[in-house]
């Protein structure tokens, strides 16, 4: 979860012609498959960007969007575009984050998924790997990881071995990566 506290700040009221101040405000967010879902049925399209085919989330207004998404908390309205503009960073570098500490390293061909990927797909897949509804509130990588180590202990060992040529390219980019070359 991420918890971000805007500053008080200073609004100009257009119709009533006068300045009024805002008090700060704590806002915790969550980059999860619930926030994803309520995007994708709002823009009506897929929120991860498919390579080449379906861009998934751009522009200005969908990022604003998004961040309303997150926020777990209701709040005033301009919060999720003062957030944009004075925390962006913080909550993309948020977003990007592993949240685990599995890695999975995968040998030989890799059979690349033509599946434009939303809410619904990732829905599916937990409901195939019995993982729980509840999951669909952790952070959005870590119940990725989740399901992508559940597809690999799903495979058969044989699929999931190194043949002896990646063996040896596999110890020949390690000896590179130690000699620092």
């Amino acid at each position: 979860m991420l918890t971000i506290t805007v500053d008080e700040q200073e609004f100009f009221d257009q119709e009533k012609q006068m300045f009024f101040t805002v008090k700060p405000v704590t806002v915790r967010m969550e980059h999860s498959l619930i926030s994803i879902s309520k995007w994708e049925a709002h823009w009506e399209k897929p929120f991860l960007p498919t390579t080449g085919v379906v861009p998934g989330m751009t522009g200005h207004a969908e990022e604003i969007y998004y961040i309303q998404c997150m926020m777990l908390t209701g709040a005033a309205p301009h919060i999720p575009e003062t957030l944009y503009a004075y925390h962006h960073a913080e909550i993309t570098e948020y977003m990007d984050k592993k949240h685990s500490a599995t890695t999975i390293h995968r040998f030989g061909s890799q059979r690349s998924s033509r599946n434009i990927i939303t809410s619904e797909l990732i829905y599916y897949w937990m409901v195939k790997f019995g993982i729980p509804l509840e999951c669909h509130k952790w952070h959005f990588n870590r119940l990725l990881m989740l399901i992508d180590v559940c597809s690999v202990k799903e495979l058969p060992a044989k699929e999931n071995k190194m043949s002896a040529l990646d063996a040896r390219r596999h110890i020949s980019d390690l000896n590179k990566q130690r000699r620092g070359l």
